[in-house]
């Protein structure tokens, strides 16, 4: 019986992976709010100051729903610095977001604890008033144009009481500690 135990206690060390990582988000959330904000013609930069970063790490996965159509689409992390702002770190999206639905992307995105999401594009983003079913939004910046990546940008439009359709989630890239067995590492 003790030779059981043992070998099911080995096996248990031998399969063990300890995994510290914890979830990031960041963003508005991507739901279907019913109003649009951006313009079919020429590309904007929106960013979102609603759920700002709750830690630092990497940024895995990107949630937008388009209220029409979004082509060119970059995604960024933003911060502020006396007044000003700047890109942490941004990524293209390619081909179309098709309007209708959320759309859900894999990107690798540096986020710091604070930092604020924003994406720049030709279409339309799905946006609702603070208003709306209830939802207290803490609004969004704008501003005409491609602005990412910024560095020390402080132009910008504000609508405070709207929400954009956009959320990004990942992993504050916490160690993660393998079992050892036997004197080896796996």
């Amino acid at each position: 019986m003790k030779r059981i135990i043992i070998l099911l206690l080995s096996l248990i060390l031998f399969l063990t992976i300890v995994a510290y990582a914890q979830d990031i988000d960041i963003g508005a959330g991507a739901i279907d709010r019913g109003w649009y904000a951006g313009d079919t013609g020429n590309k904007r930069t929106y960013v979102s100051e609603d759920n700002p970063a709750n830690d630092s790490g990497t940024l895995t996965s990107f949630e937008i729903w388009a209220y029409a159509d979004i082509t060119e689409l970059e995604v960024a992390t933003f911060y502020e610095s006396g007044g000003e702002w700047y890109t942490r770190d941004n990524e293209s999206i390619a081909g179309t977001v098709t309007a209708g639905a959320k759309r859900t992307y894999e990107i690798s995105l540096d986020v710091e604890s604070g930092d604020i999401l924003g994406i720049a594009f030709i279409g339309q983003v799905e946006r609702m008033h603070s208003g709306d079913a209830g939802y207290p939004a803490e609004g969004y910046l704008y501003e005409s144009g491609d602005n990412i990546p910024m560095s020390g940008f402080t132009g910008w439009d504000a609508d405070t009481a709207y929400a954009i359709s956009v959320y990004a989630t990942g992993t504050t890239g916490g160690t993660t500690e393998n079992a050892i067995f036997m004197g080896m590492n796996f």
